[in-house]
């Protein structure tokens, strides 16, 4: 019974005609060979941008598998160093001395030279500002 409802709703929506979704209008365009090649220029310009960014696209996607096989080379001679170089060369333990001595002279290096670089850079900055006050002033 339910097969022959659906059957006749089909041929009553079908029977009653198209329906319009919208009124019909007309609408009066004062230059159409002006506007149409606007909007073809545009659609132009869009379909340009759109490549562009297709190419984009696919150099992210290179780069992407470029990095990923760095990275598995990279994995891969780290195991090779790990297990068959390592064979080869000789253990060598550093003297303890030599290890504090040089974390000493790093320390020393460190505080020494950022203070440095520091007193030149503000000497530098105040300079320019200095020049820039004159020639301020000489404008005014």
């Amino acid at each position: 019974m339910s097969t022959k409802k659906r059957k006749r709703d089909k041929k009553q929506a079908a029977s009653s005609g198209p329906r319009s979704k919208s009124p019909n209008y007309m609408v009066q365009i004062d230059e159409p060979k002006v506007l149409r090649k606007e909007v073809l220029e545009s659609l132009r310009e869009v379909i340009i941008f759109t490549k562009g960014f297709e190419k984009i696209v696919k150099l992210q996607q290179e780069k992407v598998g470029l990095f990923t096989n760095l990275k598995e080379s990279v994995k891969d001679l780290k195991a090779l160093v790990d297990t068959k170089l390592n064979r080869y060369l000789p253990e060598v333990a550093e003297p303890k001395v030599y290890k504090e001595e040089k974390k000493e002279i790093k320390a020393a290096e460190k505080s020494s030279k950022p203070v440095s670089k520091e007193e030149q850079n503000l000497n530098q900055l105040e300079s320019q500002l200095k020049q820039i006050e004159k020639q301020l002033n000489a404008i005014n």
